[in-house]
């Protein structure tokens, strides 16, 4: 009897998995959220379980173990005051259950399928029981996806699409569409007239294969995401969608007159409105030099670089797609060649594009005849003009910082760092920071796009350009000393290039202490086969590479026993740079302390610590340290006393002791007096090392990094 009771239940479940439904007293899938409660049969989580019975014993629903033993109790119920007893099963994980009452909680109980009162199965053990009475719940699942990512509100075919919907579980159920910006009347004129609505005012759809048909006919423009619910499950999914305006395709230039130096690379824009597609020409017969191709995007805008380096050797004849959502692509001509250069003429040029005006035009895909030579050419739809200017090599300069803290991986972080002053324009470098060396200057950008981001420093090697940064100062009769570089980062748009150099120790492992030339050379023009347009120009920069020092204002401080006292000293380690100033009580002192205070170097290489000493007693005798990573050559130590707290700054009476050094090469020594007026003594001299500039003409330097134009630092805007 067993056995028959095991057969008959897997067929019955195998044929549940497959149609999902039963007629007669199992519910429609889909068709209501509740469903009789019966033996044997596979139920969906969020479905509500029915059955009817007399009195008002409470009911369980308890798990199954391993088919013969019952678990845990995940449900309990009362019966309302017709007797219908529902179990609500948005919690209850997929798995085998029996039904039981609280009073008999290890007695499984069959449930017929017409939902009456459920009755003892009289096995002959629990086993069995639990056999003749199990049923089973599972999780339904679905995918809701529309076959087009875009259609147009205009009434003909681009407006129609289909919602594919998918369960691995049903194939037969009700479903209910909803979307943030459409109320209930536009998603029925989308897809048509529903079976009913939700307690939501929700469309429902009954879905009986895999798909419901949508017309965008007349929806509002824009970005549709719909939530697809299953009416009596937790199963649901998403589907997005964009509607665009009706109307025929439209083009423009987002820039239409965008320039570019010679040799370098342009960004440039066309906007797709009605269309997702456009062909874009650049140049033609007047300048000797024509690239066609057809761009596509999902977006409203395809965005393209040009490359004005060595066309003929670049795929599309220096054009490529600027971002992941636009494409570039061969023109199909009509007999299916889709061979560029031989259908529209397009012709490169081995080098650079000269100066002129190379005119842009922006085409119509369905209107434009790709075949060469046709005399019915239509219009453009967009036109513009490229400007390309003669290049440049400009000028060099010298930037420092932390070299562990140097978190860039780009010219704009580089960018970024000297707006935020962790980078710092300085000619003096102290060993083991970075020294960066800024190239200004045009021309060799679309040659440096030919490297990826790791692999620009070998550019240096190519033999268009060379960048050496050597001793100056040698001695007779012994090789100059070199310095690596570590990174090279390009901006096209800054028309800069940022050298890394490593100052730790020289290339041939001797101590780095000394004076550096760092120099950016162009081959010239006989030297190879496609020259930069700058060839055979120059531009340097010299600094200084010197020893990682730092003291304080005196050897022996007096420091104000006050709550805002400050402790200040000179550097020669990068601005920006953390240094750590340690106050600590002398071995054996009655009142022990230890303070720190972390600090960032200024520009003009100082740091000033601040300090709470308002509990120290005058007279009171102590140490002063400071560190930095990486470390300071020698030991920056300090003896100190306390004094009254009047003397401190705070009081209005300042004192200064000992010499003050500013890096930079400015040097400032004697003693300051406040007290109502201020009395400086001493002398201050400056000192400043040289830039030198392009050769042969090519740009300007006075050791301050002032660029061309007069504009102090990078000598362009900072982003």
């Amino acid at each position: 009897m067993t056995d028959n009771n095991n057969k008959l239940r897997s067929l019955v479940l195998a044929a549940l998995m497959v149609f999902s439904v039963f007629a007669g007293s199992i519910a429609f899938a889909g068709t209501a959220s509740a469903a009789n409660l019966s033996s044997g049969q596979l139920f969906y989580q969020g479905q509500s379980l029915n059955f009817t019975v007399s009195g008002d014993t409470t009911y369980q629903i308890r798990e199954v173990d391993d088919g013969d033993s019952l678990g845990s109790t995940v449900a309990a119920e009362d019966p309302d005051s017709d007797g219908l007893v529902s179990f609500d099963t948005d919690d209850i994980e997929s798995g085998s259950y029996v039904v039981v009452s609280a009073e008999a909680r290890n007695q499984p109980l069959e449930v017929d399928p017409a939902g009456s009162a459920p009755s003892d199965p009289a096995g002959e053990d629990l086993a069995a029981d639990i056999n003749a009475a199990s049923f089973d719940i599972t999780e339904q699942t679905i995918t809701a996806e529309f076959d087009d990512d875009s259609v147009t509100n205009a009434d003909g075919e681009d407006s129609d699409t289909t919602l594919e919907i998918d369960s691995d579980t049903r194939t037969s159920y009700d479903v209910a569409i909803s979307a943030e910006n459409l109320d209930e009347d536009e998603i029925e004129e989308i897809f048509g007239d529903p079976v009913r609505t939700d307690d939501d005012d929700n469309p429902v759809y009954e879905v009986s294969g895999d798909n419901l048909d949508a017309d965008f006919e007349d929806t509002n423009a824009g970005d549709y995401n719909f939530t697809i619910e299953v009416t009596d499950t937790t199963a649901e999914d998403t589907a997005s969608i964009e509607v665009t305006r009706a109307g025929d395709a439209a083009y423009d230039l987002n820039d239409s007159s965008p320039t570019v130096e010679e040799g370098d690379t342009v960004n440039m824009s066309v906007e797709l409105r009605n269309t997702d597609s456009a062909i874009v020409q650049i140049g033609g017969d007047d300048v000797n030099f024509q690239t066609t191709v057809l761009v596509e995007s999902d977006e409203d805008m395809a965005n393209l670089t040009f490359n004005t380096w060595n066309t003929s050797s670049q795929e599309f004849y220096g054009l490529s797609a600027a971002d992941d959502d636009t494409e570039i692509t061969d023109i199909e001509e009509g007999d299916g060649d889709g061979n560029i250069a031989g259908d529209f003429d397009d012709t490169g040029v081995e080098g650079y594009l000269g100066e002129g005006s190379y005119e842009i035009e922006v085409f119509n895909p369905s209107d434009y005849n790709a075949s060469s030579g046709d005399d019915d050419e239509p219009s453009p739809d967009a036109v513009g003009t490229l400007a390309i200017s003669e290049a440049s090599l400009q000028s060099a300069q010298t930037w420092t910082a932390n070299a562990d803290d140097l978190d860039v991986d780009n010219a704009q972080d580089v960018l970024d760092a000297a707006e935020e002053g962790t980078v710092t324009q300085d000619q003096t470098i102290a060993q083991e920071d970075a020294a960066i060396i800024q190239i200004q200057g045009s021309g060799h950008f679309g040659f440096l796009a030919n490297y990826s981001d790791d692999e620009i420093a070998s550019a240096f090697d190519s033999g268009q350009m060379t960048f050496t940064v050597e001793e100056t100062d040698a001695g007779p009769n012994q090789n100059a000393d070199t310095l690596d570089v570590t990174d090279v980062y390009a901006s096209d748009e800054a028309n800069s290039v940022f050298v890394v150099v490593d100052t730790s120790e020289t290339a041939e492992g001797n101590d780095v202490e000394g004076t550096y030339n760092a120099t950016l050379e162009i081959t010239e023009e006989d030297d190879v086969a496609v020259p930069l347009p700058t060839e055979d120009t120059s531009v340097s920069t010299q600094f200084r590479v010197v020893e990682r020092t730092a003291s304080f204002e005196s050897d022996n401080m007096e420091v104000p026993a006050g709550s805002n006292s400050t402790i200040s000293g000179e550097t020669s380690i990068a601005a920006g740079s953390d240094v750590t100033v340690r106050a600590q009580s002398i071995s054996g002192a009655d009142n022990p302390f230890v303070m720190t205070d972390t600090v960032n170097v200024t520009e003009n290489g100082t740091f000033e610590a601040e300090f709470d000493f308002s509990d120290m007693e005058p007279d009171t005798n102590f140490t002063l340290e400071a560190t930095a990573q990486p470390s300071f050559e020698d030991d920056v130590e300090a003896d100190a006393m306390f004094v009254e707290a009047e003397n401190q700054t705070t009081s209005g009476n300042e004192t200064t002791m000992g010499n003050e050094t500013t890096m930079g090469n400015e040097t400032t020594s004697g003693e300051e007096t406040t007290s109502g007026e201020e009395t400086t003594s001493g002398e201050e001299t400056t000192s400043g090392g040289e830039e030198t500039t392009a050769s042969g003409g090519e740009g300007t330097g006075d050791g301050t990094g002032t660029s061309a134009n007069g504009t102090p630092g990078f000598g362009i805007a900072v982003a």
